[in-house]
Parts: structure tokens; C-alpha cells; sequence
């Protein structure tokens, strides 16, 4: 496309492969920073695929936004009037993005809990769980040093994040409540097998839970009901210490792990082994552990199904190439593919190119085909 002087211009959602490599899960947003694709601020991604299926359908144009809190890592701060931007300016210094009516300064997120979105003060709104904001160069929005890094970011600071020493019942929940039963259940259980009084004792194994449940994303008001539940079930003296150690304890954590000062996951298996296993599994949580290269208490690997091509691999007239090859040869359907197009790019040079933000995307490519010798049929394919 083109200006009105005729100056050439980028679509502006091509610059969403830009933000998705950096880590910031993106998606569409039309004029009035409504979604434009199907799932909306849920569809947000960092798959370099689905933003160019975006852009083949027709997006291009469209501005860039990505979600923030804790599936980016990232919080925004949104100040809108020149009062709030003074102030942010005097406080955290140089802003992140300016925009047309103030400016948005990028934080990362403490990860010890949940961030809300919401008026944060007059003038500034706060872009975290559950939100979304529209990014560079969208529309009246340019970055002030590029796009920055989310894992390099300073953390929200702590009056945007604050926690208190009243009721935690309002500090926010996530998880159902059957989870929240079988996760007390599998704690009671392992923490019924530590010994009072020990070296490893039972309020060191609390301190090491605590880490494991708040870094996890699970929010803080979660974490208290499923601790204060698993330790009535254990009953004792810790079904009496209960109300007052673990919020005490939840809240101590939550500022180590704001300062850095890590805990959980290889001192908590040390003491009740296996059980971040398990709470892996009612939780779903998809990043585990290994000790010496192995997860605790885990068999050895099974062998793997062998993957299925995604139908949309086959997009185009590479697919019509591939349909029409595979019936009649041993190869696979996906080195078929791979030759295919590298063969295409090889014909076709440096001199076709596709431009994604400020990146030119050739076509020769470099592919390597695994396979048994004399048996995988990479000459074949």
C-alpha cells in the first residue's frame, strides 16, 4: 500500500511477527481495539504460522495488540491525560510507547498472584490479567527505544501490586473448586509422612509449597484456601495454626519471590517427593522439573506416536504437489514438502521476497531430513 504522496508504507499487522518473536502473544484489533479474529483476546499468540494465516486472511491492515498480565508477562501502564504522564515520567522515568493522547510504560509481572486490570489512578489505567492493549505501529502509537525485551523489563512496582494483611478472599481466584479439593487432598497426604520437629519440618515444607503454588500463577486467594484445607485435614496443631501462619507465610513468600530470592520446586521434592508431580497433574501445569536430567519419580520415556501433518501444511499449489506425489512413493508427505518448496526457492533466488515488520523473508531455504539410513526414503522423497 501507499501514502497519499505516494511514499510506501508496510501494513501494519505484518509488524505483529516482530512483537510474536519477541515473546508477546498478539492478535487483531480493528479501529475501535475490538478483536477482528475469531476467539478474540483467547487467540492471542506467538506462532509465527498463525500471524501470516492472519495475514493471508485478509488482517493485514488491521493494528497489532497483544495480552497482557500473566500469559505475556507483561504489565501496562496506561497513562491517558498530560497530569498522569508527568507524574509516571517523574516516578518511573523515559515511557515505553508514546501515544496520542499520553504514553504506556512496560512492566514485568510479579508473578505472585493476580494483576487486575483497572483504574489505577486518575488518569492511568493498569493492563494486566484478563487485558489487552494495542501496540506499535498501530495507529498513534510509536516506541520510544523499539520493542523491549518482556523478560528484561523491571518488575510492576510494588503500590500497583500491594498486598495486605487483611482478608484475602478478595485477592483474586482462578482456580474450581474441585481442583482446589485434590490439591489440599495430595498436600495432607504428603505432609501427614513429615516427621514434627524434624531438620525438614513442616513449616520449611510450607514455606517451599508456598513458592510452588504463587510462581505458578496460582493466585494468592487460591493458594490460601488450598493450604489452610489440606493442614485442617492433618489436623493437630497445624489444623490450629492454620488461619494465622499460612497467610503470614503466603505473603512472606510473595515478596522473596518479587526480590529474586527463589523457592520451591527441588527443596519442596526433597522433602514429600512426588508431589509436585502430582499437583502438575491436577493443575495442568505444563513446565516440570528434572534432577541430574530426570523428573523426579518418573518412568522412562514411552516412544512417541508418530505426528500427523496439519492439513493446512498443505496450503496452496506445494499441497496440490504433494497430494499428487504421495500416493505413488514411500516418502513421507512431509520431507515431500520440505524438498518441494526448497527446490522452489532454490529456482526462484534472493530476488522474491517477503517482508514481515523490518525483516525481508527469501525463499531458498535450508532443510534437513532425519531419517534410518537406507531406510527413512529421504532420497526418495
Amino acid at each position: 500500500m501507499s501514502t497519499a504522496n505516494g511514499s510506501a508504507t508496510e501494513p501494519v499487522f505484518w509488524a505483529a511477527a516482530d512483537l510474536a518473536k519477541a515473546g508477546y502473544p498478539v492478535f487483531p484489533v480493528n479501529r475501535d481495539k475490538n478483536p477482528t479474529v475469531e476467539g478474540g483476546f483467547y487467540a492471542a499468540t506467538t506462532d509465527a504460522s498463525q500471524v501470516a494465516e492472519w495475514i493471508m486472511e485478509g488482517h493485514e491492515h488491521h493494528d497489532v495488540a497483544f495480552a497482557t498480565g500473566i500469559v505475556s508477562g507483561v504489565v501496562v501502564l496506561d497513562a491517558d491525560t498530560p497530569e498522569a504522564v508527568a507524574r509516571m515520567e517523574a516516578d518511573y522515568g523515559t515511557p515505553t510507547v508514546r501515544t496520542r493522547r499520553g504514553a504506556h510504560w512496560y512492566f514485568r509481572h510479579p508473578r505472585n498472584g493476580k494483576v487486575r486490570s483497572r483504574k489505577a489512578a486518575e488518569g492511568l489505567d493498569c493492563k494486566g490479567d484478563g487485558g489487552y492493549v494495542v501496540a506499535p505501529p498501530s495507529r498513534h502509537r510509536t516506541w520510544v527505544n523499539g520493542i523491549p525485551d518482556p523478560t528484561a523489563l523491571h518488575v510492576l512496582p510494588a503500590e500497583f501490586h500491594k498486598r495486605t494483611a487483611r482478608s484475602t478472599a478478595d485477592e483474586g481466584t482462578s482456580v474450581q473448586e474441585e481442583l482446589r479439593e485434590k490439591a489440599a487432598e495430595a498436600i495432607a497426604r504428603h505432609v501427614k509422612n513429615i516427621t514434627p520437629g524434624s531438620d525438614n519440618g513442616r513449616h520449611q515444607h510450607l514455606v517451599h509449597l508456598c513458592g510452588v503454588l504463587l510462581s505458578r500463577e496460582i493466585a494468592f486467594g487460591d493458594a490460601e484456601r488450598i493450604l489452610i484445607e489440606a493442614w485442617t485435614k492433618v489436623g493437630g496443631d497445624l489444623a490450629e495454626r492454620a488461619e494465622r501462619e499460612i497467610p503470614n507465610t503466603l505473603r512472606t513468600t510473595q515478596q522473596a519471590i518479587a526480590d529474586g530470592r527463589a523457592t520451591g520446586v527441588p527443596s519442596l521434592e526433597e522433602i514429600t517427593p512426588g508431589l509436585c508431580e502430582e499437583l502438575e497433574g491436577i493443575f495442568g501445569w505444563r513446565v516440570g522439573f528434572t534432577i541430574g536430567g530426570k523428573k523426579p519419580g518418573a518412568t522412562e520415556p514411552q516412544r512417541l506416536s508418530w505426528p500427523e501433518l496439519e492439513p493446512a501444511a498443505l496450503y496452496g499449489l506445494p499441497g496440490v504437489v504433494v497430494r499428487a506425489i504421495e500416493p505413488h512413493c514411500e516418502a513421507d508427505p512431509v520431507a515431500i514438502l520440505a524438498n518441494t518448496l526448497t527446490a522452489f526457492g532454490s529456482v526462484a533466488g534472493r530476488g522474491a521476497f517477503a517482508r514481515v515488520g523490518g525483516d525481508e523473508h527469501h525463499l531458498k531455504l535450508f532443510v534437513g531430513l532425519v531419517g534410518e539410513t537406507a531406510k527413512g526414503r529421504k532420497g526418495t522423497s
